[in-house]
């Protein structure tokens, strides 16, 4: 029983050993604001959520974040528009809007411009005669 003070912030030492990037979006997925997705079709609302909260909160939200873009992906969206973000008391909570937009073409990069011409060598001076 002496040990549970121990046991019991075993997980919060342990959190600050994990790295866990709540900005990470999955491959074939993507994050825009509302107005970028003006040509796409609405899905749905999705929601995320963790028990991570308080001093765990990035990792409650990265992990919320990655539930809402399994639902997402799960519906056929390849977008989603982040909405609230509840991280007060209890579960961390996250919402966002399920699109499904059209995959820009892929344009080639413009080629890469000429190299300039080295410079011309002065020319010598002229010799005089005299």
């Amino acid at each position: 029983m002496k040990h549970l003070p121990l046991i019991l912030l075993l997980p919060v030492l342990l959190s600050g050993c994990l790295s866990f990037d709540s900005s990470r979006v999955p491959r074939g997925m993507r994050v825009a604001t509302g107005d970028a997705v003006r040509d796409c079709r609405f899905l749905a609302d999705v929601h995320g959520s963790s028990m991570f909260f308080g001093a765990m909160v990035d990792t409650g939200i990265a992990t919320a974040r990655r539930q809402a873009f399994a639902k997402a992906r799960s519906l056929g969206a390849n977008t989603l528009v982040w909405g609230n973000v509840s991280t007060l008391y209890g579960p961390t909570l996250v919402s966002a809007n399920a699109y499904d937009c059209p995959v820009p073409a892929v344009t080639p990069a413009p080629a890469a411009p000429a190299a300039p011409a080295a410079p011309a060598a002065p020319a010598a001076p002229a010799a005089s005669a005299g």
